[in-house]
């Protein structure tokens, strides 16, 4: 058998070309999940069917506009549903305990009045107008009065 001074590996291990063993390197930061900053949710509704729960999201600070979280998959973007009783929905937004309501987190209405161009258009009289709806109405008065003098005059000659 050889002894340990005849191994010819002996050599490398003295050499410690890689610096093994010998000064460590301070270890690295540890890098820390910062958590983003909540985002601007409105709700849009909330779905219950077959024990199934589904909440409906809208933002839109991020890509996917719309978000739905439900009982089976309760995270997407960032955010967690916690749970759902009557119309409030409690979420985890990126690391904030939400409370969401129709009345609070609803989405802005954005209806105004109707556009100029969509109201019917408006017809200005003229005088003339007005001056023959006058004639005729004194045609039509005049007319009466006649009939009436008419039926006088042979309710008396009976």
């Amino acid at each position: 058998m050889a002894s340990a001074a005849d191994n010819q590996y002996t050599g490398i291990t003295t050499r410690n070309a890689f610096s093994l063993g010998k000064d460590f390197l301070p270890p690295a930061p540890l890098i820390l999940k910062t958590n983003a900053p909540p985002i601007k949710l409105n709700l849009t509704g909330i779905m219950k069917y077959k024990n199934l729960t589904n909440v409906f999201l809208y933002s839109k600070d991020i890509p996917k506009r719309f978000l739905t979280l439900s009982n089976k998959k309760t995270t997407d973007s960032g955010i967690e549903l916690l749970s759902v009783k009557k119309n409030l929905v409690k979420i985890n937004n990126n690391g904030v305990i939400e409370t969401l309501s129709f009345e609070i987190n609803k989405i802005p209405n954005i209806i105004g009045p109707a556009p100029i161009f969509n109201r019917p258009p408006v017809i200005k009289k003229d005088k003339k107008d007005d001056k023959n709806k006058n004639k005729e109405e004194e045609r039509r008065e005049n007319i009466l009065k006649a009939i009436e003098k008419y039926r006088k005059e042979r309710s008396k000659g009976k």
